[in-house]
């Protein structure tokens, strides 16, 4: 077995040599045979190999004596173990989530920063082949697109898999030919477990009444499939730098008209990777909410909302789509401040900026963001701030002043959106509303002497 690791870290170029490891071990057959394997390629790899436990305290005796397992044997074979205790079934009422998926955020969170604190390159987990046949049948089971038949990555940022394509008959058969005994998850036999129905009940199934050798089947059209996904999400990117118009922690927002551009195959996957983009992932993100968020960017009335699972919300505006993280905790923030000419000038509330600076001629590329203006007229200080009651307004291509407030309602700009629109202004008018017009008073003309260039940051 261990040449057919040493494959598979070759092949996804899991391991450079002198890289410092840290290995979950649950006490399992899984993770026990992976933490032996490693030890024996330590030298090989010139590794530095820790390990990490995280006792859910979900079986009682049970897992305590998991524990104890995972400390013999890695004092066995010389290994630093670093234990962590967690209420899972506490952390899953709380987050109303599954006791798979507390257990899941609990062991990644510690692996995390237990691996920032010691200094390891890779995170190794002891998912295999079976692993990764199961949770394709599982998303389909649950409807899934082509991402979700891809499986389990080999490699996934600093998480790296080394048995991926080792069948669970073969590491047990390890196991039994190193004695090692590993401990046995009784809870790994119960069927209200959708896995672990799955693996008592279809998989056999599957293997009697229809092929064999259906795990390794499985594998093989994750695999194909992987191949066109990583193509299709390579053009996904570049179509996100187009569309997106701003994004921060709490709220993405998108242009619509870019989207509906877009082929119906498109469309769902750039919605699930905005979601992704904003939540981090896509738990309990089903098809059928990128469906029914696709009707209702098809034919909601703008200012309409929809609600998506984990307290997401969905805001349609005219030409844009706004998708916030928590929709109620949105707040109107206020700000007002003095633009540093030249320089560059931050905005807290937003975590926006504002630069500015003097050109000689009229070589800017001016768009929605960025604009120029005629800097001996405005004769003033400038403000980078939200709108005020009374604010007036000359728009570019009109003559006479507009109130600020007329311009919105005629340009269809929702309520709610209005507070948060930034403003250049002097102590008496707005010089711009920032992504969308500028004043005419203050615009270049042929007689211009000093530009400003005014370039605002999402």
């Amino acid at each position: 077995m261990i040449d057919e690791v040493k494959n598979t870290i070759e092949k996804y170029n899991m391991l450079n040599k002198g890289d410092g490891v840290l290995v979950g071990v649950s006490g399992g057959p899984d993770s026990l045979t992976l933490l032996y394997i490693l030890k024996d390629l330590e030298k090989e790899y010139n590794l530095r190999i820790y390990a990490a436990h995280v006792n859910h305290c979900l079986r009682g005796s049970e897992s305590d004596l998991d524990e104890e397992f995972v400390k013999f044997n890695c004092e066995k074979l010389g290994i630093p173990l670093f234990c962590k205790r967690a209420d899972v079934d506490g952390i899953s009422k709380n987050e109303k989530i599954s006791l798979e998926e507390a257990g899941r955020l609990v062991r990644y969170e510690f692996f995390e920063e237990l691996s920032k604190q010691i200094d390891t390159q890779k995170i190794v987990v002891a998912h295999n082949a079976n692993d990764n046949a199961e949770t394709i049948l599982m998303r389909i089971t649950r409807g899934c697109g082509i991402d979700g038949l891809c499986g389990i990555k080999p490699v996934r940022d600093n998480i790296i898999r080394p048995l991926i394509e080792v069948k669970r008959e073969d590491i047990e058969r390890y196991c039994k030919d190193n004695n090692l005994n590993p401990r046995i998850d009784s809870s790994n036999l119960d069927k209200t477990y959708t896995r672990n129905k799955i693996r008592l009940e279809l998989i056999p199934y599957l293997e009697k009444e229809f092929n064999k050798k259906i795990i390794d089947i499985i594998n093989r059209m994750g695999n194909l499939v992987c191949l066109d996904a990583e193509y299709i999400n390579e053009e996904l990117q570049k179509i996100m730098q187009e569309i997106i118009i701003k994004q921060n922690e709490e709220y993405i927002i998108v242009n619509l008209d870019k989207i509906n551009k877009q082929s119906k195959l498109i469309i769902p996957k750039i919605l699930r990777l905005l979601i992704l983009e904003l939540q981090g992932n896509l738990v309990e993100i089903e098809q059928t909410n990128i469906y029914e968020l696709i009707k209702f960017i098809k034919y909601a009335k703008t200012g309409s909302k929809y609600d998506l699972p984990k307290g997401l919300k969905a805001k349609k505006s005219y030409n844009e789509l706004t998708i916030y993280k928590n929709y109620n905790i949105i707040e109107i923030r206020k700000y007002n401040y003095s633009i540093n000419i030249p320089g560059s000038t931050s905005i807290k509330e937003t975590r926006a900026s504002i630069d500015a600076c003097f050109k000689d001629s009229l070589d800017v590329k001016v768009d929605k963001y960025t604009q120029i203006f005629d800097y001996d007229k405005i004769n003033d200080s400038l403000f980078i701030r939200t709108r005020m009651d009374g604010d007036v307004f000359s728009p570019s291509g009109m003559r006479g002043t507009k109130k600020i407030k007329d311009y919105f309602i005629d340009k269809k700009i929702p309520k709610e959106d209005r507070e948060q629109i930034p403003l250049v202004a002097t102590k008496n008018e707005v010089v711009w509303i920032i992504g969308e017009r500028i004043s005419e008073k203050y615009k270049v003309d042929n007689t211009t002497k000093k530009i400003l260039v005014l370039k605002y940051n999402l």
